[in-house]
């Protein structure tokens, strides 16, 4: 399950850095039109609200470039995970807005201890190298 899990979320990786992140484009979109005053139709029936309020918004970098990146929350009551995958590790970032939502140390902690227990399973498996979490 795990293995078909990683397959599954490496496609949308694929897909987000080919361009088809269509949250993305929809973001930018949206923020364009409100910073000019105009109203777009796509952002006033309902399905735009559901979709940008997503609890939790992630976005990840694999680059000796960057020392650090954030991702933040993409609504008030909803946390960023930002990853940067070094070759010997993973740095994480969460955060949150002040007094909304589950607050990002809350969540670092659980995110913390889902990892601990990620590695512990991968470390168990047979043949598998060493997990970098």
């Amino acid at each position: 399950l795990l293995r078909e899990a990683l397959a599954a979320h490496r496609e949308v990786v694929r897909d987000c850095q080919a361009g088809r992140g269509h949250e993305r484009h929809l973001l930018a979109l949206s923020d364009v039109a409100r910073r000019r005053g105009v109203e777009l139709p796509i952002f006033g029936d309902g399905g735009w609200q559901r979709l940008s309020t997503s609890v939790i918004s992630t976005s990840g970098l694999r680059s000796p470039h960057v020392a650090s990146f954030v991702c933040g929350p993409v609504c008030a009551h909803g946390v960023g995970h930002s990853y940067l995958l070094r070759p010997d590790g993973v740095d994480l970032t969460v955060t949150s807005w002040r007094g909304t939502g589950p607050p990002a140390d809350a969540m670092a902690r659980e995110v913390k201890a889902a990892l601990a227990e990620l590695q512990r399973l991968v470390e168990a498996t047979p043949a598998t190298p060493r997990s970098r979490l």
